[in-house]
């Protein structure tokens, strides 16, 4: 479920989205489920403040677009040439390996701008 999606999702929404099929499966599940990926490498969390964690399938450098009324977070892609942008400039003596890099852009969507 969760490596299907493109939106973003929280533990919660994909709870919701298996509790049809998986009625005894506990929201804990998805939670432990979310970490141990994000522990292997497989996905990445996605701070939105203090809002609820949600999580991204897509762990290469890339960016979002995040908007700051409905929360909802759309990929971009980053052109090859502007990779090198977002590496910051970490001095060699401080011994830190970047894995990868996530541009945030936040604003407002254009669902949001029309509901005005």
């Amino acid at each position: 479920e969760f490596l299907a999606r493109t939106d973003h999702p929280s533990a919660e929404s994909i709870h919701q989205a298996l509790k049809a099929d998986f009625d005894m499966m506990a929201v804990s599940t998805v939670y432990d489920t979310l970490r141990l990926l994000v522990e292997l490498g497989e996905a990445a969390e996605v701070g939105l403040g203090a809002s609820e964690a949600r999580y991204d399938p897509v762990i290469v450098s890339h960016g979002h677009l995040i908007c700051t009324r409905c929360r909802d977070i759309v990929d971009i892609r980053i052109p090859d040439d502007a990779e090198v942008c977002m590496e910051p400039d970490i001095p060699a003596e401080m011994g830190f390996e970047v894995e990868r890099s996530i541009l945030e852009t936040y604003g407002v969507c254009r669902n949001c701008q029309g509901s005005d």
